[in-house]
């Protein structure tokens, strides 16, 4: 029961550990390894509440994971391409400004 106990307390730790990993097969390795460690401890019974349970929150672990790292992913890819198009106009309106007397911007 304790090595249940210290799994779902580990949980949270192991999501964080999980966002911060520069490789998802790391966090896939290091979950895998944990899980397979807990159901050693409470033993292989596929039919055992404990062994479907970890089963269970270690798909919804890597699920979440998975999920956030692609969503800070597709955020920091929307980040640097604004930044990109940010420098193309004050470019472009740079070279505007000295062709032109005056020059309008509309968003």
């Amino acid at each position: 029961r304790h090595v249940i106990t210290l799994s779902n307390w580990t949980f949270v730790l192991r999501v964080m550990l999980g966002l911060s990993a520069k490789h998802g097969c790391f966090v896939v390795l290091g979950n895998a390894v944990a899980s397979v460690l807990v159901m050693r401890l409470v033993g292989f019974n596929s039919q055992s509440a404990l062994f479907t349970g970890e089963v269970t929150k270690l798909s919804f672990l890597l699920l979440a994971v998975f999920s956030i790292r692609q969503l800070i992913f597709r955020d920091a890819k929307a980040s640097v391409e604004l930044k990109s198009r940010s420098i193309e106009l004050d470019a472009v309106s740079s070279l505007l400004r000295g062709f032109c007397d005056a020059v309008v911007e509309v968003d």
